[in-house]
Formats: structure tokens, C-alpha cells, sequence
């Protein structure tokens, strides 16, 4: 069975928050993460795909990453990774991608809060 991994985004202070072992939502809806309050809910969960990019870096959900095809005609696509209709897609302000596929060339280069 695949785990879940999570990673998160305090908006209060402007850094990213990993190792996540606890998750908890109030009756607003707000997120805290950890039990520490320093964030006071102002927390942004991002999981993780489940994918690595070809450095071995871990992709998770709001990273920005840059896919380079290796088969002839393929499609090369840069945007921030997002989940729907069941699927990691690659999207842009222009096409979305799938955010696998076997012979891609995947690089994380960056992430929407960071």
C-alpha cells in the first residue's frame, strides 16, 4: 500500500514545512499541521505524487516542473504540477500533460510558494 506524503506552506512565515506526521482541519476549514501553532492555520497541504524527477528529488503537488520529451515529436511542457480527474497533470496557461509517462526527462525547478 502506497503511503501518503504531504508537505506544507506557511503563509505566516513564508517557509515550507515537511515531515508532516499529523493533520488537522478546524471548523473553518483552516489547516494546521504537526500540532505547532506558529502557523495558526495558515498552512497549504501539497502531497506527494509519488514520482521523482531523473535527480531524484521527490514531486509534489504546486511544484513547478519541466518535462523534455525523448521520443521524436514529442511534447516538452514547463508549468506547476496539479491533480484532477484522477491524475498528476503538468499545466500551464497554455496545455496541461500528463505528469508520467515512461521516456520522459522530469526535473523539479521550482514550486509556486518558494
Amino acid at each position: 500500500m502506497k503511503a501518503f506524503k504531504f508537505r506544507a506552506w506557511c503563509k505566516k512565515h513564508k517557509v515550507m514545512i515537511y515531515n508532516i506526521e499529523s493533520i488537522r482541519w478546524n471548523c473553518k476549514n483552516k489547516v494546521f499541521v504537526n500540532q505547532d501553532h506558529r502557523c495558526a492555520g495558515e498552512e497549504i497541504l501539497m502531497q506527494y505524487t509519488g514520482i521523482d524527477d531523473d535527480y531524484g528529488t521527490e514531486i509534489y503537488e504546486g511544484d513547478i516542473v519541466k518535462r523534455t520529451s525523448m521520443a521524436p515529436g514529442g511534447i516538452d511542457i514547463k508549468g506547476a504540477v496539479e491533480f484532477d480527474e484522477g491524475s498528476w497533470w503538468i499545466a500551464n496557461f497554455e496545455d496541461s500533460e500528463l505528469l508520467f509517462t515512461e521516456i520522459d526527462s522530469l526535473e523539479v525547478i521550482g514550486n509556486r510558494y518558494e
